[in-house]
């Protein structure tokens, strides 16, 4: 069933991932349209689900009973290779919907510039009754160069903003990215560019206090043979709230910091290699029950070895690691209290 959506998928995509069709678990019946007619382009399409009703009893009254989505996404294409677009998606099912409408768009300011944004708002009610509603704004803007490349990203989802036909990480977030990179190019007989790369990325809720802080800070080389090595430093902050996890009493904040490098190569026509790992801190969001996140030892590394002894034939080697370690809190017994 997956080609129904995977065909054209590329008609429904906007900055919002509002249209994520793993949430369409069950269908039996569908009808799609999907072109271009001049500057326009025209996605649509109206399926069933039969997966909620088959998740409860059958006493239950939504026993067997199905949910209904539609999905229209109109778009047209501009000057410059411009485009400004619409979509609106409806789930039913029941006495609850979920129904998710706006506008989109899509800028190139130069040759170097483009800027995308898009604004929607959702009205959700639930089977209990219950209504949220709000609205989820994406705004950005990318530079791409041979030496300087520029990325800026800020989005915002409201406490009540929902789309249960897509993916929505979080909500309650105003979130703001920063990606700069450039490269030096000397362009000499072993080194061909060099440069630093930085990352820095906040995320807040509506009540202004702030949930994650990242800095990340590194240097690449790239030489002849595509070979690059790469070394970088990360300072990541994160505040979890008791609303995140119960057993604790008042916000925490945890500030983590991790090294890392990577390096590859394929000087030899026979041989590539590549490797990254990365060490430091995490937090451990998954303590014995009834204990608080911790700060636990980390490290992650994947390293690859690709063989090509001869021509038709190519050997690929892969090895992932990670580990987490920790120190746990466990309450003494009540015989070595009374020691």
């Amino acid at each position: 069933k997956r080609p129904f959506f995977l065909e054209n998928a590329n008609f429904f995509e906007t900055p919002n991932d509002l249209l994520f069709t793993r949430r369409i678990a069950d269908p039996q019946f569908g009808v799609r349209l999907t072109g271009k007619l001049g500057p326009y382009a025209l996605g649509a399409f109206l399926i069933d689900d039969e997966s909620p009703g088959k998740r409860v009893l059958p006493d239950d009254p939504l026993h067997n009973k199905r949910a209904l989505f539609g999905i229209v996404r109109v778009s047209r294409d501009l000057f410059r290779q411009s485009s400004l677009g619409f979509i609106y998606t409806d789930r039913e099912f029941e006495s609850s919907y979920n129904r998710v409408g706006g506008v989109d768009g899509r800028l190139k300011l130069s040759q170097n510039w483009v800027a995308e944004f898009q604004g929607v708002t959702s009205a959700t009610r639930f089977l209990d009754g219950t209504r949220l509603a709000g609205p989820a704004y994406d705004v950005e803007l990318n530079r791409s160069g041979r030496q300087f490349n520029y990325e800026l990203e800020y989005n915002d989802r409201s406490p009540g903003f929902r789309t249960q036909p897509g993916f929505l990480e979080r909500a309650d977030i105003r979130h703001l990215r920063q990606y700069v990179t450039y490269e030096f190019r000397p362009e000499g007989r072993y080194l061909i560019s060099w440069g630093p790369a930085f990352y820095l990325d906040g995320v807040w809720d509506h009540r202004g206090t702030r949930l994650d802080w990242t800095s990340d800070n590194a240097i690449y080389w790239h030489l002849t043979g595509q070979t690059y090595l790469g070394v970088g430093y990360n300072n990541h902050r994160e505040r979890l709230r008791p609303q995140d996890f119960p057993v604790l009493a008042e916000n925490r904040d945890f500030n983590r910091k991790h090294f890392g490098f990577l390096f590859g190569t394929s000087y030899l026509r026979q041989v590539s290699f590549g490797a990254r790992y990365l060490f430091g801190q995490r937090v451990n969001f998954l303590p014995p029950v009834g204990q608080e996140p911790v700060l636990a030892d980390w490290g992650q590394g994947d390293f690859s070895l690709t063989l090509r002894p001869i021509t038709p034939l190519r050997i690929d080697n892969t090895y992932l690691l990670m580990r987490v370690s920790c120190l746990l809190y466990t309450s003494p017994s009540p015989r070595d209290r009374t020691r």
